[in-house]
């Protein structure tokens, strides 16, 4: 194929709109012991809801659909894994979009209701081993609290609140035994991040008790031994550490310096560890935001396992395999397998394929930063196009993202929209700023009382890094972000920025209106960032956009669902009036039947190829 030259930005790309647009997400995974089969919820944005599907793990090609089963959890809005595997009577048990009460399989294939109450959405759903019991997380809407529930089967199948210790609660736990149970929970004015309690009382919820955790000290993911140790990940020497609790709080199996063995669980049924016999583990490290496998041993040593998955969450075993989801350079999320003793890569048994041809894909290059609070961390993917070269010379224009969250990262993976621009001739730098998670407790702390200023500061660091390093295009730095990453696209572009025009979708406008309307997961979590009301009421309103609309002079792109519950539209509308106000240049486009981000595919399409034409437009008349 002759070489061709065409401008920065007006390449014809390697990933058509409609492949973007119609890639699955997958919602989380379960496993039948018994039987080998493998079960998995996904969204399917052309058809626009969920489906459960299962597989023999013995012949990964033969994959069923499971009729009327739409598996979706919506708790805290964020949801988690839909879909666990049954015992006894029971194939399979998830959470049901519509009604957001458990459903189950029976063996026979009928559909059966086990719990459900309006105004109550249910998960986290854990079996007892002998499977006639079930421990779940149930939100109550109206009363506005998170409660431990047990559900016993048989006949007259019964339903109690086992304990409410907290305003929220997540990963409950059974002992091997069924005769003790563990769950973390977190007050109104905390995150899970930020300070936790690991708790365990007795099968009955009596007893109830802190073991870990507390103020200053985040612990995730309980878990038992088979030996009835309890386990979890402690950041209380600075990184998510696995850790045994014993009488004088947490002792961790390993010291790993620079290595997280976790994640802030934005969503229910993350798992990043497994335990196994002898006293060793298998965990998720996370080192600048970039996964890996590493199997611990009770001696002190510990090595990697083979995997091309860089990014890696919903660990478990399961016999001699280890399964869990995961996406890597050259491979989009899917569900992946490899022996437990690492003598094998591990394999891919759903999805993982990448809708790009393997020599068109960009990869992704560490990058690093001088930020106010310290170093800055990234990952750059350059443009590229088999066979296409730019018609100018020098660097090419570049769209850096910010993340939302904002305690959250970017791993070093095949991210569609990431290969949707680098295909059209755009450079791409997904930012870790001051305040994302993979880089230890304290970058996590940096934002503590200054967001809306320090991750503005790394964005326009990182940009005018990347032009020093002849990367990036001066003139052509375009910054894109959403939710908690749109905020940081629109104070970067206030007062002199170096940034040429922003993309924003569905992002923070209002710190303000925020507090008032966001959902009572987050509705403390301001208190972290920014500050108390009324007390810091002047921080959020000088760190709110709205307020100082004439100080943006660049163009802006908002992309916003109608149904937005987290971030509610009247942001994006009260942003986009501040801009019009000024006589700035302000496109909103307002997405009926959506919330927090985009889920259908027509509308996935509609809103980029409009930020592609949108940033077009002004690198013709640059």
């Amino acid at each position: 194929m002759p070489e061709r030259r065409l401008p920065w930005g007006f390449w014809p790309g390697t990933l058509p709109t409609e492949a973007l647009a119609a890639v699955p997400q997958l919602l989380g995974w379960a496993w039948d012991a018994e039987r080998d089969v493998l079960a998995w919820a996904q969204w399917d944005p052309a058809a626009g809801r969920a489906g459960l599907f299962t597989t023999p793990l013995a012949d990964p090609a033969r994959v069923q659909r499971i009729p009327d089963a739409e598996p979706r959890c919506r708790v805290h809005e964020y949801g988690g894994v839909p879909v666990i595997a049954g015992k006894g009577r029971w194939q399979w048990l998830w959470i049901d979009d519509a009604s957001q009460g458990i459903h189950a399989l029976d063996r026979n294939g009928a559909v059966h209701v086990l719990h459900a109450t309006s105004g109550r959405r249910c998960g986290d759903l854990v079996l007892r081993a002998d499977g006639a019991a079930l421990l779940f997380i149930e939100e109550d809407l109206v009363a506005e609290q998170t409660r431990l529930m047990r559900l016993d089967f048989g006949e007259g199948a019964q339903c109690r609140v086992m304990a409410v210790s907290d305003a929220f609660c997540a990963a409950p736990r059974w002992s091997p035994d069924g005769l003790r149970i563990a769950w973390i929970s977190w007050s109104s004015t905390e995150m899970p991040w930020e300070s936790s309690r690991l708790w365990v009382a007795d099968a009955e919820g009596q007893g109830a008790h802190v073991v870990a955790g507390g103020a200053g000290v985040s612990v995730l993911e309980p878990e038992w031994d088979t030996r009835g140790r309890l386990w979890c990940l402690s950041d209380a020497q600075g990184w998510w550490w696995l850790s045994r609790v014993d009488a004088g709080g947490t002792t961790p199996l390993h010291r790993l310096e620079g290595i997280d063995m976790g994640r802030p669980p934005w969503q229910l049924g993350y798992r990043h560890y497994v335990l196994l016999p002898g006293g060793a583990a298998v965990v998720v490290g996370i080192a600048e935001a970039r996964c890996r496998l590493l199997r611990l041993d009770p001696d002190g040593t510990h090595r990697e396992l083979a995997s091309d998955a860089t990014d890696i969450t919903q660990l478990a075993r399961c016999g001699q395999r280890l399964l869990y989801l995961g996406a890597g350079p050259r491979h989009a999320l899917g569900l992946w397998q490899q022996p437990l003793d690492g003598t094998a890569p591990a394999t891919a048994i759903v999805g993982a394929d990448v809708p790009v041809a393997s020599e068109a894909v960009s990869l992704p290059e560490p990058v690093q930063a001088q930020g106010l609070a310290g170093a800055i961390h990234g990952y750059y993917y350059p443009p590229r196009y088999p066979g296409i070269h730019a018609e100018q010379a020098g660097p090419p224009p570049l769209i850096l993202r910010a993340h939302g969250g904002p305690t959250a990262m970017r791993a070093p993976v095949f991210e569609p929209e990431v290969q949707f621009w680098t295909g059209r001739g755009f450079a791409v730098a997904e930012l870790n700023y001051s305040g994302s998670s993979g880089h230890g407790r304290a970058y996590r702390e940096r934002l503590r009382g200054r967001w809306g200023l320090l991750d503005r500061d790394d964005c326009r660091a990182m940009a005018r890094a990347l032009v020093d390093q002849g990367r990036a295009q001066a003139g052509a730095l375009f910054i894109a972000g959403n939710s908690a990453g749109g905020l940081s696209v629109l104070n970067s572009l206030r007062g002199v920025s170096p940034f040429a025009a922003g993309l924003c979708r569905w992002g923070v406008a209002d710190l303000e209106r925020l507090a008032a309307c966001t959902h009572r997961f987050e509705r403390g979590y301001l208190n972290h960032l920014v500050g108390a009301l009324p007390e810091a009421r002047a921080a959020y309103r000088w760190r709110s956009p709205v307020h100082h609309a004439a100080r943006i002079a660049a163009p802006l792109i908002m992309i916003q669902g109608r149904e937005d519950r987290i971030v509610p539209p009247a942001q994006a509308e009260a942003m986009a009036a501040a801009v019009a106000a000024q006589g700035g240049l302000c496109a909103l486009h307002l997405y009926p039947d959506e919330g927090h981000g985009l889920r259908q595919a027509a509308h996935r399409a509609h809103a980029v190829e409009a930020e592609w034409a949108f940033l077009q437009r002004l690198l013709a008349a640059h």
